[in-house]
């Protein structure tokens, strides 16, 4: 950054340095008394321009003073580091868990206090803990409350999401191998969670996570515990990818693989219907 000259407000630009506004110049009074010279040292005004200070009703606007950087943001024991998206549930960063021996990097949920359902949070934490392993799983650590507000932490998958992978190549169709390999993976991960009676209830491509080509399951379960829309009206879930019974509130596990059948056809064809 370059230093600032001497005697010169650091939060403002040379441009937007307070300046003297031209006054139309006035013929003299016929009746006026003689102008007296200026003293040895005062400065004499340039013809026509006054040297007064900018007055609230100039024309210029002036811009707001620059803000210094901010530290860290730190919920808890997590440092956020980068958004990595937000949408009408609330945020995801990519934070720092800081532990006395390690610090980890994880993904962490903020969801807004107006989507959240604590008891539902606390009710699915439960099964959360009892999914275990899995490689086709994104496994949930914690899910706590700091200050106020609902942290839900993950693993971080550097790779983006299925979705991120698609708009990438611009909707168009994955070759068929891949996209069967990806479905597989994506049944394999269902079948370890029906076998443990957790349905996913919002599988779409935004909820399946890369990790080197692997496809892993996010989120199951989060839809019930967070409100994404008015919950006195509307089911949670996405639209485009729900089978048509969860309309009327009924969720199973053939409803989760409606939504496998969905996004496959997604992955084949590049259109979602």
């Amino acid at each position: 950054m370059a230093d600032t000259p001497p005697n010169r407000d650091a939060n403002v630009s040379p441009d937007e340095e307070t300046r003297d506004l031209p006054n139309p110049a006035r013929p003299p009074s016929p009746h006026a008394p003689p102008s007296t010279p200026p003293a040895a040292n005062e400065t004499q005004d340039p013809p026509g321009q006054s040297w007064a200070t900018l007055t609230p009703s100039s024309p210029r606007e002036a811009k707001p003073p620059l803000t210094p950087p901010t530290a860290p943001r730190r919920v808890g024991p997590y440092v956020l580091e980068s958004l990595l998206g937000s949408g009408g549930f609330g945020q995801v960063w990519l934070a720092t868990r800081e532990g006395e021996l390690a610090h980890t990097r994880l993904a962490v949920k903020l969801p807004h206090p107006s989507r959240v359902d604590v008891a539902a949070i606390r009710q699915e934490a439960g099964l959360w803990a009892q999914i275990g392993s899995h490689p086709n799983i994104l496994p949930i650590f914690e899910a706590s409350v700091y200050d106020g507000q609902v942290v839900i932490a993950s693993e971080y998958a550097p790779d983006g999401s299925l979705a991120d992978s698609l708009k990438r190549r611009g909707g168009k169709a994955l070759p068929q191998d891949e996209a069967v390999q990806i479905t597989l993976g994506i049944l394999a991960g269902l079948e370890h969670l029906h076998s443990l009676g957790v349905v996913h209830r919002d599988i779409k491509p935004a909820n399946v996570l890369l990790q080197k080509g692997v496809p892993r399951l996010a989120d199951f379960g989060l839809s019930r515990a967070l409100n994404m829309e008015n919950p006195s009206t509307l089911p949670a879930g996405t639209p485009a990818y729900m089978a048509p019974e969860a309309f009327d509130g009924v969720r199973s596990f053939q409803t989760d693989i409606w939504s496998v059948g969905i996004m496959l056809h997604l992955l084949l064809t590049g259109v979602r219907r």
